[in-house]
């Protein structure tokens, strides 16, 4: 299983060493000339400043970086795994291999730092017999950095770390939905402007609820007073806070009419002062600007057996036309197929979110690839946003207090 690719320097280029160098080469005449506090005040500015450009590109600030404390808490300290790197070495002979190890919320990761990933790849079977799992279950990824691969090794369910939700990871101001971490604990999220409609997709026990919690979460911490709509067959998210919500599938589609009705008096209202979307309409006019609409509907394909085609109609009119107004539609399915979700519907949601799914066509349909039929659950998913490549990880958790 290949993951993807990683740029170290995104995290921590304060370590880059082109910059030390430089900083170094730009004090050396101040050194040799013999003003050695001069010198020595020039290199402790240029680290200063390195620092604070590092917390500007990674972190949007410049002082007290929350990231800093996430991950000193979410990361394991690293470890070399002696039977991993006798098990490389032997296997390539190559005995400058080593392996350390230290952990994110699903998987033990064993970082080599190599020039030659190929070689890694073919010893991947003798070390999952080291790890003692199965060699398909083995995450891989080949190129995380200069000359470093990265070994995931999946942990038993009960050695799962909880994922909480990081409203640090998102922007006030705007429409950015937190889903959780990656395999290596980075932050995943998305942007409504860039993707507005939103398919999760999970079995019962997968975790689909919690994402779409999270995800009303997100909205609501917008700042940005969502008007949030929730259709939910099960009546599971019956406590979240919302403008309105129904359990009866004739009351959502009333709900989703009225809501088509309003969407097209505002689109008037905003193409009659020149704009072409609800985010531009807002950005010219916030006083007067409405607030924008989420709408959730979970266990679609019950809305749909209640009138195929006035729902396919609604929800389609919803997701092709009514973003420009600010409705932004989130639906959740146990079951994804073709059938329930045609293609030109399906195509309108380009935020995609797996849990786990019956089978690789289900996979097929929620994510367009295979993989989530594997996913163990509690939150394990499959994320694509539009034509990106998928992220693998583990959902963010909410509590509920009752």
């Amino acid at each position: 299983m290949r993951i993807g690719t990683l740029d170290l320097e995104q995290f921590y280029p304060e370590t880059n060493l082109q910059t030390v160098t430089a900083a170094t080469l730009l004090t050396m005449p101040t050194l040799v000339t013999g003003n050695f506090v001069a010198g020595a005040s020039a290199l402790g500015l240029a680290w200063v400043a390195r620092q604070a450009l590092t917390a500007w590109r990674r972190d949007n600030c410049l002082l007290g970086s929350d990231l800093d404390v996430i991950d000193t808490r979410d990361h394991a300290a690293a470890n070399t795994n002696d039977a991993v790197t006798a098990r490389l070495r032997k296997a390539t002979g190559n005995h400058d291999l080593t392996a350390i190890e230290s952990r994110s919320a699903q998987y033990r990761l064993l970082m080599v730092a190599n020039d030659d990933p190929a070689q890694i790849a073919k010893v991947l079977p003798r070390v999952a017999s080291v790890l003692g799992v199965a060699p398909d279950a083995l995450g891989w990824i080949p190129t995380a950095g200069r000359d470093l691969s990265i070994i995931l090794a999946p942990l038993e369910r009960a050695e799962w770390l909880p994922v909480a939700f990081d409203e640090s990871a998102l922007t006030p101001g705007k429409l950015i939905g937190y889903i959780g971490r990656d395999v290596l604990s980075n932050h995943v999220t998305y942007s409504r402007q860039d993707a507005p409609h939103m398919l999760i997709s999970g079995t019962t026990r997968s975790g689909k609820t919690e994402a779409i919690r999270a995800d009303i979460q997100s909205m609501r911490l917008s700042g940005l007073k969502p008007e949030i709509h929730i259709i939910d067959a099960k009546g599971t998210l019956c406590r979240e806070q919302c403008a309105t919500f129904t359990a009866d599938m004739r009351e959502g589609l009333a709900t989703l009419q009225a809501i088509v009705e309003q969407a097209r008096e505002r689109i008037k209202e905003i193409v009659a002062v020149g704009c072409d979307n609800w985010f531009q309409y807002k950005a010219k006019c916030p006083d007067v600007c409405p607030a924008p609409i989420m709408v959730y509907v979970d266990e679609y394909p019950q809305l749909r057996a209640l009138d195929k085609e006035t729902v396919e109609a609604v929800v389609g009119e919803l997701s092709r036309v009514h973003a420009a107004s600010g409705v932004f539609v989130t639906l959740g399915i146990q079951k994804p197929k073709a059938e329930t979700l045609p293609t030109e519907i399906r195509d309108m949601f380009d935020i995609r979110l797996a849990m786990r799914v019956p089978d690789s066509k289900a996979s097929g349909v929620a994510i367009d690839e295979p993989g989530a039929e594997g996913l163990p659950g509690a939150g394990a998913f499959m994320f694509r946003n539009g034509g990106d490549s998928v992220v693998r990880g583990r959902g963010a958790f909410i509590e509920i207090s009752i």
